[in-house]
This record gives C-alpha cells, sequence and structure tokens, in this order.
C-alpha cells in the first residue's frame, strides 16, 4: 500500500482527490458512515463509484438488478433517481465541505468505462466486499484517467467499524419524497439556471437531467444582464467561470451525453427555440416556470410544429441562505 504523502493538502493528512468504491446498497445510515469515513482522507474531490456487480453481497439483489439492467425500464430509473437524491443529501450533510461527485457512466451502462482524462486520482478507497489486490486491477479496466502512477489504496471498512457502524446495519427503504410528473426518457433534454458556485443542489438537478437523457443535454445558463435583479448580484461569477464549472461536473460524472451549454438572456432559453427538446426537468421553485414554457410552445404547435413538453420537477434539499 502507498503512503506516499506528496499529493496530500499541506493543511492536513488528507489527499486532494479520491475515489471511493462503494460496494452494495447502502441505506442511509450505512451511506453516511462510508461517507464519513472516507471524507477524513479526501479534502477536496472525491468521486464515487458504485459497484453493483458481482462483488456485491449475495443478498444485495437491487444493486445487482441495477447493475445488470441499467435504465432499461422505469422501475429501475425511478430507483436509480431515488439513489442519486438520497446520496447527495447525505454526502451534503455528511460531508460538506468535499466536492462529492457520483459518477453516472455505469449507472447506464455498467460495461462502460469511466473517463476521468485530465484528472489525477491520490487515492482509491475501499469498503466490504472489494479484495485490496482486485482494487487497481479494477480501477485500471474501468476508469480513463492521467495517471495512474503512486495511487494510494486504502481499505475504510475498519475506520467505519470503529466509528461504530456495523456492516450488517439496515433500516426500512426510505419512502421516494421526490415526486416526478414522468419516468420516461428521452433524447433531448433541457434545463436551465444561474448555476453560480456549483452546489448539491445543482447536483441533483443535473444528474436528474443525466439520468432522464439519452442523448443530448441542452442546459441553458443564465448571462449577466438575466443576473442584474438577483439578490448581491455583483457577486455571482462571469458566465465564464460558471460554464467552466459546469462543463467540469458534466464530464466528469458521465461522458456519453453530447452535452450543449448555451447562454440564457431571457427566462425561457432554449426550451423554447429548440423543437427537437422532449423534456425539461425543473426543481419545485421553478415548476412555474416549467408550466410558462409549455404554454409558450404551445402557441407554437401549430405553425412550427413544437412540442409539448414532459416535465420532471424534484424537491432540491435546503441549502440555508443559499
Amino acid at each position: 500500500m502507498n503512503t506516499d504523502n506528496k499529493k496530500m493538502t499541506t493543511s492536513s493528512s488528507r489527499y486532494c482527490t479520491g475515489l471511493l468504491l462503494l460496494c452494495g446498497n447502502c441505506n442511509s445510515k450505512r451511506l453516511s458512515a462510508v461517507l464519513k469515513a472516507a471524507s477524513k482522507h479526501v479534502a477536496q474531490t472525491l468521486y464515487v463509484q458504485h459497484v453493483g456487480d458481482e462483488r456485491s453481497s449475495g443478498n444485495d439483489r437491487e444493486s445487482r438488478r441495477l447493475s445488470v439492467t441499467g435504465l432499461k425500464d422505469v422501475g429501475v430509473l425511478r430507483a436509480c433517481s431515488r439513489r442519486m437524491w438520497s446520496f447527495y443529501t447525505t454526502a451534503y450533510e455528511t460531508c460538506p465541505s468535499v466536492d462529492v461527485r457520483l459518477l453516472m457512466t455505469n449507472v447506464k451502462d455498467a460495461r462502460a468505462a469511466c473517463w476521468l482524462p485530465d484528472k489525477r486520482l491520490d487515492v482509491v478507497l475501499t469498503t466490504i466486499g472489494f479484495p485490496p489486490a482486485d482494487v487497481l486491477p479494477y480501477v485500471r479496466s474501468k476508469f480513463v484517467v492521467e495517471s495512474f502512477n503512486d495511487v494510494a489504496v486504502m481499505d475504510i471498512e475498519g475506520q467505519i467499524k470503529s466509528d461504530g457502524h456495523q456492516v450488517d446495519d439496515c433500516e426500512e427503504e426510505e419512502e421516494d419524497t421526490v415526486q416526478r410528473n414522468t419516468w420516461t426518457r428521452h433524447d433531448n433534454v433541457c434545463l436551465g439556471g444561474t448555476f453560480d458556485r456549483l452546489h448539491v443542489g445543482h447536483k441533483i438537478l443535473l444528474s436528474e437531467a443525466i439520468l432522464l437523457c439519452r442523448k443530448r443535454l441542452v442546459i441553458g445558463i443564465t448571462v449577466e444582464e438575466l443576473n442584474k435583479n438577483k439578490v448581491l448580484s455583483e457577486l455571482i461569477d462571469s458566465i465564464d467561470v460558471r460554464t467552466e464549472s459546469l462543463q467540469s461536473f458534466l464530464y466528469d460524472v458521465d461522458l456519453t451525453l453530447d452535452y450543449c451549454i448555451v447562454p440564457m438572456s431571457d427566462p425561457c432559453g432554449p426550451s423554447i427555440t429548440d423543437e427537437n427538446i422532449q423534456c425539461i426537468v425543473v426543481s419545485k421553485e421553478t415548476e412555474k416556470g416549467g408550466l410558462f414554457v409549455n404554454e409558450e410552445r404551445l402557441r407554437k404547435v401549430s405553425f412550427l410544429g413544437f412540442n409539448y413538453l414532459y416535465y420532471n420537477s424534484l424537491q432540491l434539499i435546503s441549502l440555508g441562505n443559499e
């Protein structure tokens, strides 16, 4: 095991960038314990890959089903969405200072490799069900990264147990409080927003859109003129900075889609100018905007052939004053 600290932050003994291989179907209690242990070793960015294949325990039928079937039916899509929402909610509550990113490429296709071409992994963290000798061979087969040289491998299961969490801890599946209007996947999906200082709410919204999209995801990002009436608008990053941050997240978590990020100079953006868009993803706070978009599109049906958009509305977690 490599314990070279050259890639650790100067302010602590934590690594800068890590990959967590999450085996099995974690309930919220287990997930919280795993992320808490992982955050003690990673200070900046933690990528999380759910390993739901033959390495999962024999009783973990849901993980095995998700891995084998991908997103071929509504039930699996609903389960993936629920798991994603629960994951980011737990991550925000457990380790808010770490940029946690759930990799989604293998959710869509268990055979696909995850691409992190411009990233350097410092440490790979594992939990129960993953023999240490298998870790690097697995990572090399499943990931495309900048470098595998001197990557440390750490088994954090012992630390999880020392924190008082048992491997066989279980609880009832949490009720799905994230209501959706449709569970159909579409070739062309859109959403829009300011996307200033990418936070967990943005990650949930974007990940939901990725789950629903087969081919092209269109993201409208507000220009400075549209932001001027927002509270503390002078503190909002430039559109170039926000776009770069948005691209970084999207290309990190799933490279299977064609992303089209466009400046949005009005509240509707590309949702009323792109006739190929079939679905819009909104939060509860912007649901009225989604309904307005459809009103505008319906006006164009007869002479431009615009279709009515399916819309998925989801409740985001509270971020205090953000």
